[in-house]
């Protein structure tokens, strides 16, 4: 079992106190306003949902969720996650069930298996990631009414060598999945070692990121990468949405919706130092 670790840090602790902090996220001033309603069979095939602190992203990550608490519940969750620390060389993921404040959430362990037994992707037995521990527990509030048929098969993406391989073995094996691409938008600040822009900042790094979701909503992820590495943007979860958007595009997507964007300095009034999060749903 891999234990929570930013459990009081990132998100509440106590399983009660949690759930009232992700309702009170889809009510927020920056969330979709309202609860999930009730599940439709709605096809969706993907999501790219941010993945810092609650406070900061966890209203665009409830119109995230939101769309996946109301649209058709698959076999199982692919959940990309960036390496954050640096620690992989090659794509990763585990066996072990992950305990959450909302209880275990499981792995499909017959997909990690047969994923790591092609040789694509490697396995770990400690894996303290935030960017994926932070999903669990709203896609668990997403899926009350499916909980203990929930699967997930996260794997945490690195680089990109032979991600077109890994995309068509992943098809070859399942097909019946929802992916969720953690990744956030353009940095700003020293925090971030990243300052493009000294004059009308908010409204230059907005613009940047604006032709960035462009990108992904249209899935030009190769041209959304070249733009990144000319303009030496530092987003942690860049290879995670180039790996995700062809997964989801070869799932039948032709085109994603803009959901949500918002930059953490309009919620901490830090223009030093934020960060964008934005939602596209396929």
């Amino acid at each position: 079992m891999i234990k929570s670790f930013f459990d009081g840090m990132l998100y509440k602790r106590d399983s009660e106190e949690l759930g009232i902090q992700i309702e009170s996220l889809y009510k927020s001033e920056f969330g979709p306003g309202n609860l999930p309603s009730k599940r439709k069979e709605n096809r969706v095939y993907g999501v790219v949902v941010p993945y810092s602190q609650y406070d900061y992203s966890g209203a665009a990550m409830a119109w995230a969720y939101k769309i996946l608490a109301e649209s058709y519940f698959p076999e199982t969750y692919v959940i990309l996650v960036p390496d954050t620390k640096g620690a992989f060389v090659n794509y990763v993921t585990v066996f072990d069930d992950f305990e959450t404040p909302f209880g275990v959430c499981k792995v499909d362990l017959e997909f990690a298996r047969n994923l790591i037994d092609l040789g694509l992707v490697s396995f770990t037995s400690e894996l303290n990631e935030f960017t994926l521990e932070v999903q669990l527990p709203f896609l668990m509030h997403s899926c009350k009414d499916r909980i203990s048929d929930l699967k997930i098969l996260p794997i945490i993406v690195p680089n990109l060598h032979n991600y077109d391989k890994l995309v068509e073995e992943i098809l070859k094996l399942k097909k019946d999945i929802v992916v969720i691409v953690a990744s956030e938008m353009s940095p700003y600040g020293l925090k971030y070692m990243y300052l493009p822009f000294m004059e009308n900042v908010e409204e230059n790094i907005s613009k940047q990121d604006m032709v960035l979701m462009k990108n992904m909503i249209n899935f030009e992820y190769e041209i959304y990468l070249k733009f990144i590495q000319k303009n030496r943007i530092p987003i942690l979860g860049k290879n995670c949405v180039v790996l995700g958007l062809e997964l989801i595009k070869s799932l039948g997507s032709s085109s994603g919706e803009l959901m949500c964007y918002y930059r953490s300095s309009q919620v901490n009034n830090d223009d030093n130092n934020s960060v964008g999060f934005g939602v596209v749903v396929y």
